[in-house]
């Protein structure tokens, strides 16, 4: 039964991630709310949590102040939400909620079994850049100076390739992909953030 139900939280793992890297890079909504994507893989998040996730004990520590950090940024955010009224607060709010909930579940899921876990990485991130290099071959502006692709602006897509970028290089790290396709899709990424024109993407490429 563990192992059936482990194989269950891997395949939601795998769903949530092989389509919020590709779709993740394009926008349909206004920025600052959720895209399909965020809802995708926050759903597929929750669906893990309630088939009962659980954290390696090694893990422990990095959860534990995960989140001690996420209760204090509700308390600080409903403090001043009671003080100023502002309603719109409680949005930021919710941008923490998202971001720790995926990370605890991606970090529990990582102890489970290394090796499966590395490979929905890395085939996750190679859609990602498919799905980036299709967008430049269809919505690249010669009129632009700074591309944006599916994003709505060009920041947005500097740093989305950034974080991609890195994942690639803890992927190459773990030893799951081979020197030539980690070099090349590193130079395709390097590439569209130069043709984002974002300062602060570029200078950490460069770094």
């Amino acid at each position: 039964m563990n192992i059936r139900l482990s194989q269950i939280r891997f395949f939601v793992l795998s769903i949530g991630l092989l389509l919020f890297f590709p779709l993740g890079s394009i926008y349909v909504f206004q920025s600052g709310v959720p895209q399909p994507a965020d809802l995708i893989l926050v759903t597929c998040v929750l669906v893990g949590f309630l088939l009962g996730v659980r954290a390696p004990m090694k893990h422990s520590v990095v959860i534990y102040r995960s989140m001690a950090f996420l209760i204090w940024v509700v308390i600080i955010s409903l403090v001043w939400v009671t003080i100023t009224g502002e309603l719109s607060l409680l949005r930021i709010m919710s941008y923490y909620i998202y971001n720790i909930m995926v990370f605890i579940f991606i970090v529990a899921m990582s102890g489970k079994d290394s090796d499966k876990f590395w490979k929905i990485i890395k085939y996750a991130a190679l859609i990602g850049v498919v799905s980036l290099s299709f967008q430049f071959l269809i919505k690249f502006d010669f009129s632009l100076k700074s591309q944006t692709l599916g994003f709505n602006n060009p920041n947005q897509l500097g740093y989305f390739v950034l974080c991609l970028a890195c994942i690639l290089y803890a992927v190459r790290i773990q030893g799951v992909i081979n020197r030539t396709l980690f070099l090349l899709t590193h130079s395709i990424l390097s590439c569209l953030i130069i043709l984002s024109f974002s300062a602060g993407a570029t200078i950490s490429i460069l770094l």
